[in-house]
Parts: structure tokens; sequence; C-alpha cells
């Protein structure tokens, strides 16, 4: 995730930038070319995304 400033899309939090609950959970999130394969990345970041969407229900915030 890069900042918006350096053209990054979404922030730390997987939120697109001016948005307020529109999050991207894919590979496109990564700023940089992996020599791995995608997929275990694609896991990744399902996994962190689904801990922020918990986290966020937790603390009453929309998502």
């Amino acid at each position: 995730m890069l900042p918006e400033k350096d053209g990054g899309v979404v922030d730390a939090s997987l939120v697109v930038h001016g948005t307020a609950n529109l999050r991207v959970v894919d590979c496109s999130v990564i700023p940089v070319l992996l020599s791995a394969h995608l997929q275990t990345a694609a896991y990744g970041i399902a996994e962190v995304a689904a801990g922020l969407v918990i986290r966020a229900a937790k603390d009453g915030v929309v998502v």
C-alpha cells in the first residue's frame, strides 16, 4: 500500500482513498512485483482484510 501522493489507491486498512467503506482485497494492492506465486499473497491479503473487517465490526464501525 502506497500513500495517495505516491500513486497509491488504498490505505493500510485496504480502504480506497477518498471513500469510507470501499475496500480492495486482491493482489492489485501489492505495490511491488513478487517472485512468488500470487495465490499465496492473495490468501494473506484476504486474511488481513478479514481481521480488519471483524475489528471494525466489533468497534461499531460500518464496513
